[in-house]
């Protein structure tokens, strides 16, 4: 299976429609309206896709004076996160938003990539005008185990972090 590490476009992503080896997450966000993206979300997606949360998804704990507005998550947290979206080591991710990628879709894909999780990919052009894919089943809905991710995780981020 060919690994997808940037960007996927719509067509690509039509043909791995049902494959159960494949996650499509809907990353939609509004700094200035924090139930936007959820909201769109309900309203229309691509079929298959789940829908994760800039602020209670994609980022960790404030902590007032020390973090910014969108912390890292502990590695406990993102397994909790990667396993509810159907993430386990063996599935492709394809992430967007309707910002071009450039803000939550690129928030999954960075934290996927930095947690050792190559097969992630921004779905290409998925912010702009009629960029929609349509009437196709992109991806059984399913949840991972998390355990060898929840394992593999832990050891590269303690690599990381130097723990």
């Amino acid at each position: 299976m060919k690994i997808y590490r940037t960007l996927i476009s719509a067509e690509e992503l039509a043909r791995h429609s049902g494959d159960p080896a494949w996650a499509i997450v809907d990353c939609r966000f509004s700094l200035q309206d924090r139930d936007y993206g959820r909201k769109e979300y309900e309203e229309a997606h691509i079929p298959g896709a789940v829908y994760a949360h800039l602020d209670d998804d994609l980022s960790g704990e404030i902590q007032p004076g020390t973090t910014g507005r969108h912390p890292l998550p502990t590695v406990e947290k993102a397994v909790e996160i990667f396993s509810k979206l159907g993430i386990d080591r063996d599935i492709q991710v394809v992430a967007y938003d309707d910002d071009g990628g450039a803000l939550g879709a690129a928030r999954l894909w960075w934290l996927l990539r930095w947690c050792g999780h190559e097969a992630a990919a921004v779905l290409d052009g998925a912010g702009r005008p009629g960029a929609r894919i349509t009437g196709r089943s992109v991806r059984a809905s399913k949840r991972a185990s998390g355990g060898i991710l929840s394992q593999r995780l832990s050891l590269i981020w303690r690599q990381t972090l130097r723990i």
